[in-house]
């Protein structure tokens, strides 16, 4: 299997991991603020305890987004993306879509030139004629 016949499913499960990732980030943040304010100041031991479980329930969630993002089977479905980041993963898979986008765009766009051109009589049969009319059209400026 090759990167260009990543699943749909995958790239979501990607994005759901992610942004799990960001709240874990947002959590490791908020338990920085804290324990910074608590040692600052003189903090009760229920204070302490809470904090200290709530750095031990973080690890564990961090552990369990790793082995969340290990059960997608990303590197087994595609081993030459083994030891990248999950970040780079997901622009990687961003980049392959925009590329998709842009391919359709220039075949479009380059259609849309073509049936200009036609319409101009530039290119082949101009649009709006059958090739009897083109052909007797073209006799006429002779005579």
């Amino acid at each position: 299997m090759t990167l260009t016949d990543a699943p749909t499913w995958l790239k979501k499960e990607l994005d759901k991991v992610l942004t799990l990732q960001g709240d874990v980030d947002a959590i490791e943040s908020a338990l920085n603020s804290t324990r910074t304010t608590v040692a600052q100041g003189k903090a009760p031991a229920a204070a302490l305890s809470a904090l200290s479980s709530l750095e031990r329930t973080h690890t564990r969630l961090l552990k369990n987004v790793k082995n969340l993002y290990s059960s997608l089977n990303v590197h087994d479905s595609f081993p030459e993306l083994n030891g990248l980041s999950l970040d780079f993963i997901q622009t990687l898979f961003m980049a392959r879509d925009l590329k998709i986008n842009i391919r359709k765009w220039a075949i479009a766009s380059f259609f849309e030139r073509e049936k200009l051109d036609r319409a101009v009589g530039g290119k082949q049969t101009p649009l709006g004629t059958n090739p009897t009319s083109y052909h007797r059209l073209q006799l006429n400026v002779f005579y």
